[in-house]
């Protein structure tokens, strides 16, 4: 009964917003971002989002004007569209055809300084399949060359390495990463550009255990500074690493 409840709950809103044109606008610190809503996730996620995660929002906060951000696992945008109003020059990745949509819809409406790519961001360049565990736009549950039970469609991609990237784009100064799973082989990926003073912080989201990624990240001079739970139940959290000064 519940779960006939939320479907019609779903179709009534999405039909609404079908002849509302789907959009709406919020003011983030006193920036106006426009959200091209095409779900209740998304719709969701345009009421949150100024709240939702603090620390996130601390972070961006700090960035510098004309500061480089690379954003792996964007989603819809909301926190490239963040640090483009900012004054940033944003590369987001996004591997999921759904939510990459949403995200240049978002990029185009906001006629913002953000660069998007539909690939995977991984520790090699390669071919491979995502696993999608939910179809609605702006969700959770993509996961890239790793198939679970919850899986509900597969979508082939490419990946690459961030060491690569810069090779062909600007050289990012902070990095969000926010992925399913493959949190250790991204940073695995980045090697010679953690070696570069000129990335100054790295936010990641992990479920569960941490400890792999400090050990590697402090051989790089890297350690945690903010951290906040975001879900105590699946043991997900922010972490915010900063780079030792004189070191």
């Amino acid at each position: 009964m519940k779960k006939k409840l939320l479907k019609l709950a779903r179709f009534t809103f999405d039909s609404l917003f079908l002849l509302n044109g789907k959009k709406r606008t919020i003011d983030w610190n006193g920036h106006k971002i426009k959200w091209y809503l095409s779900s209740m996730s998304t719709y969701s996620a345009s009421k949150s989002c100024t709240w939702r995660e603090p620390i996130t929002n601390k972070w961006i906060d700090t960035f510098k004007q004309g500061e480089v951000f690379y954003d792996i696992g964007a989603s819809i945008g909301i926190y490239s569209l963040y640090a483009a109003k900012k004054g940033c020059k944003v590369f987001a990745f996004e591997p999921t055809f759904h939510s990459y949509y949403v995200l240049n819809r978002n990029i185009i409406m906001n006629d913002l300084d953000i660069t998007a790519f539909c690939i995977a961001i991984d520790k090699d360049i390669s071919f491979g399949n995502m696993y999608l565990g939910n179809l609605d736009d702006g969700q959770t549950g993509a996961y890239f060359k790793h198939e679970t039970e919850k899986t509900k469609f597969i979508q082939g991609t490419t990946s690459c390495n961030v060491d690569t990237l810069v090779k062909y784009l600007p050289f990012p100064n902070h990095i969000k990463i926010d992925i399913d799973k493959n949190e250790i082989k991204v940073i695995q990926g980045m090697k010679e550009i953690l070696k570069d003073n000129r990335l100054k912080s790295i936010l990641i989201e992990v479920k569960g255990d941490i400890i792999p990624i400090c050990k590697f990240l402090f051989d790089y001079h890297f350690v945690i500074k903010e951290k906040q739970l975001l879900n105590k139940k699946q043991e997900i959290s922010n972490y915010v690493f900063r780079r030792l000064k004189n070191v």
